[in-house]
C-alpha cells in the first residue's frame, strides 16, 4: 500500500508538471496594426483679395464684361508625394453648372459669370498647379459675363470663394 500512495504521489507531480507544460488553447483573438503619419511641417499661406467692381445694368448682358476680380497668392508650398496645386472655388449656391460661375443679390436674382484665366477650368473650382515651386506671387483673376444673361435689378451682387492649398 505505501508503494502504490508513494506511486500516486509521483504520478501526481508528473501530471501536474506535464499539464502546466501545455499551453492552452486560443479563446479569443486579435491583432492591430500601429500607423504613425508623419507630415509634412508645412508654414504654407494663401491669400484671396476682392476686387469689387461696377458695371450697368446693360452690361449683365453682354459677353465678356469684366465684372470683378481676385487677386491670389501663396507662400511657403512644398510638392506633395504625387502633387500640390491651389485651388480657387466657389460656394455651392453659386456654381450655375458647366463653366460658369453666379454673383448673386440678396433678393436672389443672379447672373452667370466665367473666370478668366489660364488655370485649369474645372466647374466649380479652377487650380493650379504648384509642384516644384515655393511660392505664387499675386495673380489677379477675372470674373466677366457670360453670354445669354438676362436684364437683372441695379444692386449689389456677390460670389464667395476660397483659396485653398491641397497636396496628394
Amino acid at each position: 500500500m505505501k508503494k502504490n500512495i508513494i506511486s500516486a504521489v509521483i504520478a501526481a507531480a508528473f501530471f501536474a508538471v506535464a499539464g502546466s507544460a501545455m499551453a492552452a488553447p486560443r479563446e479569443a483573438v486579435d491583432t492591430a496594426t500601429v500607423t504613425t503619419s508623419v507630415l509634412a511641417t508645412s508654414a504654407a499661406t494663401v491669400s484671396v483679395t476682392a476686387n469689387s467692381g461696377s458695371v450697368s445694368v446693360d452690361d449683365i448682358t453682354t459677353n465678356g464684361v469684366d465684372v470683378a476680380s481676385v487677386d491670389v497668392s501663396a507662400s511657403g508650398l512644398y510638392d506633395g508625394p504625387t502633387g500640390a496645386d491651389l485651388k480657387l472655388s466657389v460656394d455651392g449656391n453659386h456654381f450655375a453648372g458647366g463653366q460658369y460661375w453666379k454673383m448673386v443679390s440678396g433678393s436672389g436674382e443672379s447672373f452667370k459669370v466665367f473666370v478668366k484665366t489660364d488655370w485649369q477650368q474645372n466647374g466649380d473650382n479652377i487650380t493650379l498647379r504648384t509642384d516644384g515651386k515655393t511660392s505664387v506671387p499675386t495673380t489677379n483673376i477675372v470674373f466677366s459675363t457670360a453670354s445669354g444673361n438676362s436684364t437683372v435689378s441695379p444692386g449689389d451682387y456677390s460670389m464667395p470663394v476660397t483659396l485653398s492649398f491641397n497636396t496628394w
